[in-house]
């Protein structure tokens, strides 16, 4: 049995708000927790008390990437401020020793371009112009030898000495400045503008159809006749609505999806180098799969017009509206919120841990 045309309509109006307060309300939380607070860069002429300029060469690289990351206002210099307290030709020899050792062991690509960032911050605090003191994470250290090494890191501490250097999880911070400075976003972002030109675009087409209701959406004086045969607006109204509908839900679980990759598994995000790739597929589902709705619709009677006056067409058959319409929406709706649910108590726990912290 079909559907009636306006609970359709009515239906999908709903289940459209209901995406958008949801992206509203619990995608924001989410973007201002990864606002960073201002750090500012040493400059070259300054005296820093209690920081020592780094003066030796196996972690120079690694700190400087990290030097950009934690100074907003970073010199491009190669001058890096370490606490003064670090005994730097000790712990040059131990970065040199567990980086060998390792290597010997075999440690992956992967491994190595997270270890030896976390290793180098470890031995070799950064410091800037107020004395503020940057080193590695709890959650980072536990993320390095469970996941980036798990391997390496158990068969490190097999080697006696070797054990003996490496950093204790729980006795480091709860959170860096900089870990939460890095974890932005790049392709996700992305989305954002995207759904709002399907939004903008949508909103232009409801507005031209409001110019002249009659003449847009209605073929004859009488109702049934003008829902039987509906003017070619009606039909264009009616797909683009369609269209509009599932492309927002499509970006929105995307983002949602990459956000949820990002947060849950940030050493993952992190090392995945087919960023666009997943980019390119991503818009080309967006751009594609909402046109077989569409064409379903049309396959199986067209459009009419949805409910009086009329603004919005939908497809007269109630079942294809259901199906390729308010059953999809709802699915990602539900699976989005569900993603969103996990997101905000994970960055609630990080929180939490770094208020401790």
């Amino acid at each position: 049995m079909s559907l009636p045309l306006w609970t359709s309509a009515g239906h999908a109006v709903t289940i459209c708000t209901i995406v958008g307060t949801v992206w509203v309300l619990l995608s924001l939380p989410t973007v201002f927790y990864f606002l960073p607070t201002s750090v500012h860069a040493p400059t070259q002429n300054t005296k820093l008390v209690g920081c020592a300029n780094y003066t030796k060469s196996v972690c120079l690289q690694a700190l400087i990437e990290r030097e950009k990351c934690l100074f907003e206002e970073f010199n491009n210099s190669s001058d890096v401020y370490i606490t003064a307290s670090v005994n730097q030709e000790a712990n040059e020899n131990t970065a040199q020793l567990i980086i060998n050792g390792l290597s010997l062991l075999g440690t992956t690509e992967t491994c190595r371009s997270f270890l030896i960032p976390f290793l180098c911050l470890y031995l070799f605090p950064l410091c800037d112009e107020n004395g503020t003191v940057s080193r590695p994470s709890r959650d980072q250290c536990i993320e390095v030898s469970t996941v980036a090494c798990k391997d390496e890191w158990q068969k490190a501490l097999s080697i006696p000495y070797v054990k003996q250097q490496l950093p204790v999880c729980e006795s480091l911070p709860a959170t860096s400045y900089c870990e939460v400075l890095t974890f932005r976003f790049v392709f996700p972002s992305v989305i954002i503008p995207y759904m709002a030109m399907t939004s903008v675009g949508f909103a232009a087409f409801i507005l031209i159809s409001l110019m002249d209701r009659e003449a847009l959406f209605c073929s004859s004086q009488d109702l049934l006749e003008a829902m039987k045969t509906p003017t070619a607006f009606c039909s264009f109204i009616g797909s683009v609505y369609c269209y509009a509908l599932l492309q927002l839900a499509i970006w929105w679980i995307c983002h949602v999806a990459a956000l949820f990759w990002k947060v849950k598994f940030p050493f993952h995000a992190k090392a995945f180098n087919n960023v666009k790739f997943v980019h390119i597929m991503v818009v080309v589902a967006a751009l594609l799969l909402p046109v077989a709705p569409v064409i379903s619709a049309f396959v199986t009677g067209g459009f009419t017009i949805g409910h009086f006056p009329p603004l919005l067409c939908v497809a007269k058959n109630g079942n294809a509206v259901y199906f390729t319409l308010i059953l999809p929406i709802s699915l990602v709706v539900a699976i989005g919120t569900t993603l969103l649910i996990i997101i905000l108590a994970t960055i609630l726990k990080k929180v939490q841990y770094r208020e401790a912290g």
